[in-house]
């Protein structure tokens, strides 16, 4: 006989496979209280919620590297105008401002303002790997499934 898991263990268990962490993944999905890594745990133990663990970190992994190659290419091709503006002018409203690749904005009393701006080329080359990865990967995922498809003809002993 199979339970279905609760909405409370579906939470933690969709918690649980982003964080990696049992008691944080159990206070997010509103287990409170010193009981909640026991309560984790418990939920941990079953199958189904194992299965759905798993099912989840395969998304999980494949949005973040989506999400790394978006924010790479946001540094790589971003321009710092904002960063500057904001630095120069007062009372400018850094709510629309673009400043995803800025680092730091530091303004030096009497001597002007260091921007510091996450590197375009180490982006460009972190991206350029997770590509060429994907693409190897890709490439041999590929030659697999042809091998697959081949089939062997039976040899005689005597051959």
């Amino acid at each position: 006989m199979t339970f279905s898991l609760k909405k409370e263990e579906k939470l933690f268990c969709y918690r649980f496979a982003e964080t990696g962490d049992i008691t944080e993944a159990a206070r997010l999905s509103g287990i409170s209280g010193g009981d909640a890594y026991e309560k984790g745990c418990e939920i941990l133990s079953k199958p189904q919620a194992r299965k759905l663990i798993s099912k989840h970190r395969e998304f999980v992994s494949g949005q973040a590297v989506s999400d790394i190659k978006t924010a790479l290419r946001r540094i790589a091709f971003s321009k710092p105008n904002d960063a500057v503006t904001v630095a120069m002018k007062e009372g400018f409203d850094e709510k629309n401002a673009d400043l995803f690749a800025v680092s730091e904005i530091k303004k030096i009393e009497g001597k002007g303002v260091e921007i510091k701006l996450a590197g375009k080329v180490e982006a460009l080359r972190l991206l350029y790997e997770i590509e060429k990865n994907d693409f190897d990967r890709k490439k041999s995922d590929s030659f697999i499934s042809a091998l697959k498809g081949t089939v062997c003809p039976d040899l005689d002993d005597d051959e």
